[in-house]
């Protein structure tokens, strides 16, 4: 169940509290004032269900730009995935769309509540091989100081995942918004059979070498699991 949420509230996933924090947009960390955002989460606060996945929506419709130079990086990466991942056991798949007339279909990648559309940011392209998912995501997740949830626009975050939602098991966003490149080996081996976020070096702007970070990421968990040699 989906519940607005403001900047500073705390919320509580599986008996951990998390604050509301804040939004920016792209690397350079530009904050976007908490009048324009409006913060969601999915949790049942009656009895504390739900998929515990974060949302920050811009309000007034100020996302059109972002919208389409995610689109334009998602269709650049799935040629350069499909490219280099063919073996028939590996499905890839984006929820990004267009219309017959060839325009950005707004119904993709939506986040609805009540009724009422709050964002079509919600873009991305994953990668199923032999029921674990591997996720490129178009905005990036973390935690600071006092378990503060924040989310920055117009950033690449893949995460590995054994279930349907990332955080089904509990939060799992890194607690830093910056590239782990150096660290992939270290948080691949501690969260083996877990599901887990990582911040890849890549832009977005740069779209034929966050496609290869993607498939390394991919190819290295793959390769910890000693299940695929690609």
């Amino acid at each position: 169940m989906n519940k607005k949420v403001r900047v500073n509230d705390i919320v509580e996933v599986l008996g951990r509290e998390y604050k509301i924090g804040n939004l920016y947009r792209n690397d350079l960390f530009q904050k976007y004032e908490s009048s324009k955002v409006q913060s969601i989460v999915d949790i049942d606060t009656e009895n504390g269900k739900g998929t515990y996945n974060f949302h920050f929506c811009l309000k007034e419709d100020k996302e059109e730009e972002i919208l389409k130079e995610v689109c334009t990086c998602i269709d650049k990466i799935l040629k350069c995935v499909n490219n280099n991942l063919k073996e028939s056991n590996i499905i890839v798949e984006t929820n990004h769309k267009y219309t017959k007339n060839g325009s950005i279909d707004k119904r993709s990648g939506s986040l609805k509540m009540n009724g009422k559309n709050y964002s079509n940011l919600f873009r991305y392209i994953w990668v199923s091989i032999n029921d674990v998912k591997y996720e490129l995501n178009f905005m990036r997740f973390f935690i600071s100081n006092e378990n503060e949830v924040n989310c920055i626009l117009e950033s690449a975050q893949f995460d590995k995942t054994y279930t349907d939602y990332i955080n089904s098991n509990g939060v799992c966003y890194p607690k830093t918004p910056f590239g782990q490149i150096n660290e992939l080996d270290n948080i691949i081996q501690e969260n083996r059979k877990k599901n887990f976020c990582y911040n890849p070096a890549s832009s977005i702007f740069d779209a034929e070498n966050l496609a290869k970070e993607f498939i390394e990421f991919i190819c290295k968990c793959e390769s910890y699991d000693g299940k695929l040699g690609i």
